[in-house]
């Protein structure tokens, strides 16, 4: 828990494909480093179509989570731009909490003072998920756009920081 300060993965199926997203980010100690896995695979022939080779940017709308009383992600859109010029844009809403564990007030003072000490307060969440994605190729005529349903994990283990871009 001390290693990162978030991360947020899932998988999303549509008709088209199915999407995979690990996206973790360092704590302060690493300077709030992203280190993103992503991968989109062709439903029909089960190969690999794209893999990032780490070129994303994220954007997200954040909401007040009432039982925690933190943020997190409402919407999150990612771009993967790879170096060959293939790309995809991801979007994902959440529409559903089915899991909140605090890990962090519901515990013993000597814990909270063991994870103070560590400088975490972890939170962990778990969405069920409306999303898109649009798979850009450079020898394609137009973008292929899918689609689907999607559970994703968030593990908010840091304490809030602006500098870690929840």
């Amino acid at each position: 828990m001390a290693l990162y300060h978030h991360w947020l993965w899932g998988r999303m199926y549509t008709e088209k494909y199915t999407v995979y997203i690990y996206d973790f980010v360092a704590n302060e100690k690493y300077d709030f480093k992203r280190l993103p896995m992503f991968g989109l695979l062709d439903n029909e022939t089960g190969q690999v179509v794209f893999e990032t080779d780490g070129n994303v940017v994220n954007n997200t709308v954040l909401e007040e989570q009432k039982e925690v009383r933190r943020e997190f992600p409402k919407e999150s859109h990612y771009v993967f731009n790879n170096a060959d010029g293939s790309s995809v844009d991801l979007n994902i809403t959440w529409e559903q909490e089915i899991e909140t564990r605090d890990m962090y007030t519901k515990v013993p003072d000597s814990m909270k003072q063991q994870f103070d000490a560590m400088a975490i307060a972890p939170i962990y969440m778990r969405y069920y998920a409306k999303g898109d994605v649009t798979f850009n190729r450079p020898d394609a005529e137009e973008p292929v756009k899918s689609s689907g349903d999607m559970i994703y994990e968030y593990a908010y283990l840091g304490k809030p920081d602006p500098r870690a871009k929840v």
